[in-house]
């Protein structure tokens, strides 16, 4: 049995929804963003862990984070164990802002002040339109 061959999904169309979706419902918005991206790994591992690699090289370099770590091997082989440990330092408290960052603290953080902002626009466009 042969199958209908199946439509083509315009992706602009598709886009303008989402991003209307972003301005009318945020929340909404953050739930779809969060339930797609499950979806992706779930359909797509290998893609999903790509394209976060990508993103975690790009962000190590931009931070200086690979270059830290650069300083840290070169000061170990030249035997400076106090520039060493400032090295090592300075990676720790590196990765303590990536943690504080990717906490779900501070996700409820911003997710509340997104939520008060939409909100408050939202009474300003009914307040003008009144």
């Amino acid at each position: 049995m042969k199958h209908a061959p199946r439509k083509r999904l315009e992706a602009a169309p598709l886009l303008d929804s989402v991003k209307d979706l972003a301005k009318r419902d945020p929340d909404a918005f953050v739930l779809l963003y969060f339930q797609t991206t499950a979806l992706v790994v779930e359909l797509d591992r290998a893609g999903y862990e790509y394209l976060a690699a990508g993103v975690m090289l790009k962000t190590f370099r931009e931070s200086g984070f690979i270059q830290a770590l650069e300083q840290l091997k070169q000061k170990l082989d030249g035997g400076d164990i106090q520039g060493a440990l400032e090295r090592l330092e300075a990676i720790k408290g590196w990765v303590r802002t990536i943690e504080d960052l990717a906490s779900q603290e501070r996700f409820e953080t911003l997710l509340a002040e997104h939520t008060q902002a939409a909100k408050a626009e939202t009474k300003a466009e009914v307040g003008y339109v009144m």
